[in-house]
């Protein structure tokens, strides 16, 4: 039998339950598998819906100020602003949460990779290439990094008046 290993704070490592290759287990191991790679790509996909709605919001938020705001004082700018900062912080924080998750789950695909003998392990990763997505670090930067302009824009489009009168 496989020896407990720990891959995660509070999760028991999928390795510890692999100490034979049948062909039940293996159907067990490729459904945990795909339910990795299936939960790995739908918070991919809420990384790029949280983005897309914080982007969103802070179009909505200069609209509101360019219509019913045009002689705003200083307090009503700082509160447009303070609603964008959070609004980005929340987002930034909800993107790293989900990266988290995104890796916990690949170490999962990783344990169920190499818990498979040499010559299942080529038969396996021809049937499920593509399936799993690789860790991209690019583009949760970009992510972040577009919220943050976004913010910088908000901040520019709240306070311009001020600073060029």
């Amino acid at each position: 039998m496989g020896t407990k290993q720990k891959c995660c704070p509070r999760r028991t490592c999928i390795k510890r339950r692999i100490s034979v290759s049948d062909s039940r287990n293996d159907n067990f191991l490729v459904a945990v598998f795909n339910n990795s790679a299936d939960h790995i790509q739908f918070l991919k996909k809420q990384q790029w819906t949280i983005t897309y709605y914080c982007l969103l919001l802070y179009a909505a938020i200069v609209a509101v100020f360019k219509t019913h705001f045009t002689n705003a004082s200083c307090i009503e700018r700082v509160a447009l602003f303070s609603i964008s900062t959070v609004l980005c912080v929340i987002g930034c924080i909800l993107i790293f949460v989900f990266e988290k998750s995104m890796k916990d789950h690949r170490i999962i695909i990783e344990n169920i990779y190499e818990s498979f003998p040499e010559e299942k392990r080529i038969a396996f990763a021809k049937t499920l290439s593509g399936s799993a997505p690789t860790d991209v670090p690019l583009i949760r930067s970009t992510l972040i990094a577009s919220l943050i302009i976004g913010l910088v824009i908000v901040g520019w489009l709240l306070y311009r008046n001020l600073i060029y009168t």
